[in-house]
This record gives C-alpha cells, sequence and structure tokens, in this order.
C-alpha cells in the first residue's frame, strides 16, 4: 500500500491556477499544472469540485498519466459543461484520449454534444445498457449518435476486461456483468434507477505500487457481490466512493475490503452516517467542502491538495 502524505490544503484560483499557502507545509507556489504533472512522471486525478452544499449535484472525474494520456470518468450535469470544460482546460489538458461513462445517469453524461465540440477525442468507454424506453435510453442513444457523427470510435467494456493505457498503468473492470438485462426488480423508474446504478462501471487503475478504485453508484448489494468474486483483490490506496456518499452504499463490509488511506466524496450532500464510518476508517474528504481535489501519485506515494479550505464550517469537512 501506498505512503500518503499529509494533506495540504491550498487555495487556487480556478481561472488562473494559482494559490496560496494556508498551512505551514504547502509553502508558497502555484499548483503544478498538466506540464508539470508530465514532466515529473506523475499520475493525476483531478476530482472536480461541482458541488453546492445540500445538492447532489454532477460527478466528474480527469485523470492525467504520467505520459500525458488523459481520461474522463463522467461529466456532471449537461448544466455543468462550462465549468467541466474550463477546469479540464486549467490543466493544460486539449485532447480527451478516453471519455468513459459509468453509467447513463444525467449527473454523470454530462452534454456529449458539447464536450465532443471542444475537445478531440480518442475513444468511448461505455455501458452496453439493454434498450428500453426512458431517460437512460436517451442519453445512451445521444452519446452514441454524436460518437458516429463526429468519428469517436466507443466500446463496451465489462467485468475483468483490462486496458493498458501506457506501460505500468492499467484499467482493470470488475463491473458490471458481461450480459446485462433488466430483471424482474425492475417495475417503474425508481426501481430501473437502482439496477442502472448497481451495473454501473467499476474499475481500478493501477500505477505502480498504487491502486485506485472507483466505484461508480453501485449500492450494498453489488458492493457484497464484488466482495464475493474479488476479495482482497479490492484493496486499494484510494477510494472514489460509490454514489455520491449516500446511504445506499459504503457497507462496513465493503470498506473493510477495500482498505483504503483516502476517500473522495464527489457530493454535495454525503449522508452523515456514512459519511462518519468513511472518517473512521481513512482520510475523507468532499468535493462540496474543498472543491476540486487533485490527488497525485509517483507510483509509491500519495500527495492531495485541495482547491480551498473547507467552506462548510466542519459540516462535510474533516
Amino acid at each position: 500500500m501506498a505512503r500518503l502524505r499529509n494533506i495540504a490544503m491550498v487555495i487556487i484560483c480556478v481561472s488562473l491556477l494559482v494559490s496560496c499557502s494556508t498551512t505551514a507545509s504547502t509553502g508558497n507556489g502555484t499548483l503544478p499544472n498538466h506540464r508539470i504533472y508530465t514532466e515529473e512522471g506523475l499520475l493525476s486525478l483531478h476530482f472536480f469540485g461541482l458541488h453546492e452544499l445540500g445538492i447532489k449535484n454532477g460527478e466528474s472525474t480527469l485523470i492525467i498519466t504520467p505520459k500525458g494520456k488523459t481520461i474522463l470518468v463522467d461529466a456532471g450535469y449537461a448544466r455543468d459543461h462550462a465549468l467541466v470544460s474550463t477546469l479540464i482546460r486549467n490543466t493544460g489538458a486539449t485532447h480527451l484520449d478516453y471519455v468513459l461513462f459509468t453509467h447513463f445517469h444525467g449527473d454523470h453524461t454530462g452534454d456529449f454534444e458539447r464536450l465532443s465540440d471542444d475537445f478531440s477525442i480518442g475513444r468511448l468507454l461505455l455501458i452496453d445498457f439493454p434498450l428500453l424506453q426512458g431517460t437512460s435510453a436517451s442519453l445512451r442513444q445521444s452519446i452514441l449518435i454524436e460518437a458516429e457523427e463526429k468519428g469517436i470510435p466507443y466500446q463496451y467494456v465489462v467485468q475483468s476486461n483490462q486496458l493498458e493505457v501506457e506501460e505500468g498503468l492499467y484499467l482493470f473492470f470488475l463491473n458490471p456483468e458481461e450480459s446485462l438485462s433488466y430483471d424482474a426488480s425492475v417495475v417503474d423508474d425508481r426501481t430501473r434507477s437502482v439496477f442502472e446504478n448497481n451495473h454501473s462501471l467499476v474499475f481500478q487503475l493501477t500505477y505502480r505500487d498504487n491502486t485506485f478504485l472507483f466505484a461508480g453508484d453501485i449500492y450494498k448489494e453489488t458492493e457484497y457481490e464484488l466482495i464475493d468474486r474479488y476479495g482482497d483483490l479490492l484493496k486499494s490506496d484510494l477510494l472514489k466512493v460509490p454514489h455520491h456518499g449516500l446511504s445506499t452504499s459504503s457497507s462496513s463490509l465493503f470498506l473493510m475490503s477495500v482498505q483504503p488511506q483516502v476517500n473522495i466524496v464527489c457530493s454535495g450532500e454525503p449522508t452523515y452516517s456514512t459519511l462518519d464510518s468513511l472518517r473512521y476508517r481513512a482520510q475523507t474528504l468532499t468535493t462540496v467542502a474543498y472543491g476540486t481535489i487533485v490527488v497525485t501519485s509517483d507510483g509509491s506515494e500519495l500527495t492531495i491538495e485541495a482547491e480551498h479550505e473547507d467552506r462548510t464550517n466542519g459540516v462535510y469537512g474533516q
């Protein structure tokens, strides 16, 4: 498992990427940009701060590999597009090698038409959800139509698929299973939403000795299935907490299996009891409290920087 440096809370001017220290350990200077990340051979994960207090809002993370490849995991709500686009550009990225949608819900799919206008996209990674009338089906269809019109290749991924992004850096997909079809539990929009959350993409990103687990929006029932299927293989240095830190997820058994050193909650309204459980086990940061959170890895050690100090006056901060 990785060593974890002390967390540095840094105030970042989003448009200029200028920062000033708020703790004695950070020093003064500028938050490392895309060029510096790649020159230093660092992996960086940018958990975008799209959230307002008391609002679930969307979720989006940009991964920049040591050799400068970019992976966008989800894109927030469509209304978040201008901010997401700005945050991507502020890292120095002008091209997205991969865009990965964990599932076809509006708080994750963003505005793909505008995203693909703003950035050239190398490949889409998707779940092959069965066609069914409803919002998720229309979101899936609109993304595929846009991809085909712009010549963006796409592929469906399932558990046990592995993608070598570059030498020494892999995506390993843990969920969903190969064959997807709505079961008897799906009787209305609510149960369909639960089904789709439970079958969202779950994957591990590995870079040398570090492992990062992205758990989509899965509920506890899928967490138990993953424990049965993978056991100790779930162990990861960092957990992108499932389903925005809500009480549907983050079971004790799951957290005990993953054993993260760091939890990142992408939400404006995590459940208090879930947040307490996460904090009990590991360093836990929420985007609603700290804004965009940047985690860098040299392959053995993690460093964390936050956009600003806790703006929730301790409600969702540490």
